[in-house]
């Protein structure tokens, strides 16, 4: 009995901590009253750009976001000073801002002859730049969008604490998109180089996206968040799957060394997020929010969704989990071949979650979240006889929506694999060879629960997850 009493109230006292710390949060955090920073990526000829840099710099990002957003940005002369305004500046160059005071200058200095430059740099820029923004605005604290080895530059920045931003509990929220988070596997291969026809010289860059030089000098395990500052940060990650790229260089190449992974024709997938963030350092006790789009590296940009989803992000409140938790196939189509005949079918679920809202709002008819056989993404299941019943974990989506979202449309489609050199099968002599099983479309309600779905050769369930930050909504007008 005392060990029930105790037992009980360690959940107590940990459920009152829970509810504190979200409330503290919500205190801190005021969309209202936050900037957001876009952290551009690679430039192969970017690390020798001369010219001012922390500045404020025009980037695409202001035309692909403000339509859905309607936040101003740095450019906008009447609300540049706004407290929660859309900025971006150029972390290449070899001229200080005005602002900078000789400390700032020396510091920048200071770790550019002990690094060689690059990321650590480009960090402390950034860094710096995000406080003079905060002070010119009178903003409370900063969301970062990261894209590409901006990601890694932003990684940085949070785990070495520059300018005491992160300590200061003054990042509310990062996402990186198709980011260096890990480092880069084409740096890391001397693949890069073919990847980016113009690149002619080995710079500080490609170094500094190297696995080595990220276990060495940021986390080991390269690709677990080990940092403190984390547990008070919003974390992000989107990827993209479309290999096409290069007439798919990077996918032959992986292929060729026996370690594909998924990846964007310049990144891998496994590079682009944190597998996992140490349980004591997850933000309200939740790890990053994760989705995939197919699409190519520098193609993404392109993409209304993911504008629509960056902007859910910084601005929403609601988090939205769909899994894949039971799968029910009845023809396997698997043709057990006698010299194959022990050998399971490999099936694999695609998937693909469509935004009712956004399609009313906006016009955006594409998936916010794509899980494709031609990226490579999903995992495959094993059956061994028809109508085999498998409980699984795989995650459809998990992201932010937009707070009127009731439901969110899910598409299901079922292949069974004979031959696919990225998996590893090879039950057929032709590289990529499957049978169709069949598709399902079905909505389910945005309400926690466990909801089913019938095809007439599948059937199974999801499990619907709502989580509701605490968050003031941000006023967009």
């Amino acid at each position: 009995m005392f060990h029930l009493k105790h037992a009980m109230t360690n959940t107590f006292l940990m459920l009152c901590m829970l509810l504190f710390s979200s409330s503290l949060y919500a205190k801190v955090y005021d969309p209202n009253k936050t900037i957001t920073i876009y952290v551009h990526g690679y430039n192969p000829n970017g690390y020798h750009r001369s010219g001012i840099y922390g500045e404020n710099s025009y980037e695409d990002i202001f035309d692909k976001i403000t339509p859905y957003t309607n936040l101003p940005t740095v450019f906008d002369p009447q609300n540049a000073d706004k407290p929660n305004v859309i900025a971006a500046t150029s972390y290449y160059g070899d001229t200080p801002p005005q602002y900078y005071t000789q400390k700032d200058i020396d510091e920048i200095d200071a770790i550019t002859q002990e690094y060689g430059g690059g990321i650590p740099r480009y960090a402390m820029i950034v860094a710096k730049y995000a406080k003079h923004l905060l002070e010119q605005t009178g903003a409370q604290q900063v969301n970062f969008v990261s894209g590409s080895m901006g990601s890694l530059v932003t990684r940085w920045l949070i785990e070495k604490n520059l300018e005491n931003l992160a300590s200061e509990k003054k990042i509310a929220r990062w996402l990186s998109v198709e980011g260096v988070i890990n480092g880069n596997y084409a740096a890391s291969k001397s693949l890069l180089f073919k990847l980016y026809d113009e690149l002619e010289n080995v710079s500080v860059d490609v170094d500094h996206m190297k696995y080595k030089w990220i276990a060495r000098n940021l986390s080991n395990p390269r690709t677990i968040g080990q940092s403190p500052y984390y547990k008070d940060i919003l974390l992000g990650f989107e990827t993209s799957t479309d290999d096409s790229a290069k007439d798919g260089l990077m996918t032959k190449v992986m292929i060729l060394k026996g370690q594909f992974q998924p990846n964007d024709g310049y990144q891998a997938a496994g590079d682009t997020y944190l597998a996992d963030i140490l349980p004591q350092y997850r933000f309200l006790g939740q790890n990053p929010t994760h989705t995939y789009l197919h699409k190519t590296h520098l193609g993404i940009k392109d993409s209304p969704a993911l504008w629509a989803e960056v902007t859910n992000f910084i601005t929403s409140n609601k988090r939205v989990r769909i899994t894949l938790t039971k799968a029910k196939v009845n023809d396997i189509k698997e043709k057990n071949r006698w010299y194959f005949k022990k050998l399971p079918a490999e099936i694999i679920f695609e998937s693909s979650i469509y935004a009712p809202s956004l399609w009313l709002k906006w016009g955006i008819t594409e998936p916010i979240c794509k899980q494709s056989y031609d990226g490579g993404v999903p995992p495959i299941v094993k059956y061994r006889k028809k109508r085999q019943t498998k409980v699984l974990s795989q995650v459809l989506f998990d992201d932010f929506v937009t707070p009127v979202e009731d439901t969110l449309n899910v598409q299901i489609s079922v292949k069974e694999l004979d031959g696919d050199l990225r998996y590893k099968v090879y039950e057929s002599f032709r590289d990529r060879v499957y049978a169709k099983i069949g598709t399902v479309n079905f909505s389910v309600p945005l309400k926690n629960g466990i909801y089913p779905f019938r095809a007439r050769k599948f059937s199974g369930e999801v499990k619907v997850e709502v989580i509701n930050y605490p968050f003031p909504q941000i006023s967009l007008n």
